[in-house]
């Protein structure tokens, strides 16, 4: 929920400079207030529903607003890519390294992109008529096509800026392309749509452990308006602690994602299972390999953030490519940059 909120802070504010052409250091251009009205008036009323089951219809509108983001990056490809490989290192054969310190770190991060372990429970109970079956290819075809559109949304997105791209890849285009700006809505809105799937988990999580029980007893109104409103407070002042969603989605992926995806699974797995030891072997390998992942991911983490520099996350300033309308060459010729 804290990586959502800010990747909303990012996106929304250049929306609304550009929409209503606000100054910088208006107060209505300001992370801290546009996360706080996405809470007040979107997640806080999404969040207040008890039933995931009530959440489907804009699971569906938020998976098209998908589909049209990566239609729009597409169409920048095209018109920036030549422009981008003139200017910048797009191109250099080092962009395109088979793996980089940053290596175990990405690994994480992917893990976080899958993180759907902790939403089952809730969404096998939200299926009319739900069986073993009816789960089994529910599961595949979603994560089959999660897979085939974040493969798609980095190819296209590395090949366009290459070592230049950040954290969140809308961050690298210019605040005045307004094809990109109707992106960063989409994307700020679909965000916002799957805010409260997370935030169910979190309140089901944070009564359970209150109750010192797993039982499933109903929330009374009181006690779900409280524990509901505690949990956006308290992630909209993390949220707003940083402005960094890279070193937030490392942090996710090391210390939450693979220990929920790797280390987990396999060690429940090795837990109930009465099969002999061999046929544990691939749970051990599984849950060994999670766990070096997630220690030397936390430590890669613990010294970026150490080594922290105000240029690690450049999501507050213009890219150098939009500074300019005309971009030289050395060979004398003059290439328009496509800003709007």
């Amino acid at each position: 929920m804290i990586s959502y909120n800010i990747i909303v802070g990012d996106t929304a504010t250049k929306v609304l400079i550009r929409l209503f052409s606000l100054p910088h250091d208006s107060v209505f251009a300001q992370r801290y207030f546009v996360i706080a009205m996405a809470t007040i008036f979107i997640t806080t009323p999404l969040c207040m529903l008890r039933n995931v089951a009530r959440l489907a219809k804009a699971s569906i509108v938020s998976f098209i607003m998908v589909l049209v983001i990566f239609v729009t990056i597409v169409i920048r490809y095209e018109s920036l890519h030549d422009v981008m490989s003139t200017v910048t290192e797009v191109g250099n054969i080092n962009t395109w390294d088979f793996a980089r310190p940053g290596a175990i770190q990405a690994i994480g991060i992917m893990s976080f992109g899958f993180m759907c372990h902790h939403n089952v429970f809730l969404l096998y109970d939200s299926i009319e008529g739900a069986s073993q079956t009816i789960w089994n290819c529910v599961t595949h075809v979603a994560v089959t096509i999660s897979f085939l559109l974040m493969v798609a949304f980095g190819l296209v997105g590395y090949a366009t800026f290459g070592d230049l791209t950040q954290g969140d890849l809308l961050e690298n285009y210019c605040w005045n392309d307004d094809l990109i700006n109707i992106s960063r809505l989409l994307f700020s809105l679909t965000t916002l749509l799957t805010f409260p799937l997370e935030c169910m988990v979190t309140k089901a999580v944070v009564d359970q452990t209150l109750r010192g029980g797993t039982d499933p007893v109903p929330m009374s109104k009181k006690r779900h308006a409280i524990i509901t409103v505690s949990i956006l407070v308290a992630t909209y002042f993390v949220s707003i602690s940083t402005k960094c969603l890279g070193i937030a989605l490392e942090i996710n992926g090391v210390v939450a994602a693979i220990p929920l995806a790797f280390v987990l699974p396999a060690a429940i797995y090795i837990k109930i299972s009465n099969d002999s030891w061999k046929e544990k072997i691939p749970a051990y390998c599984l849950a060994l390999f999670g766990t070096i992942v997630a220690a030397s991911g936390i430590s890669l983490v613990v010294y970026e953030i150490l080594t922290f520099t105000a240029d690690s996350c450049e999501n507050d300033r213009i890219m150098d490519h939009c500074n300019i309308n005309d971009t030289y060459l050395p060979t004398g010729d003059i290439i328009q940059l496509p800003l709007n």
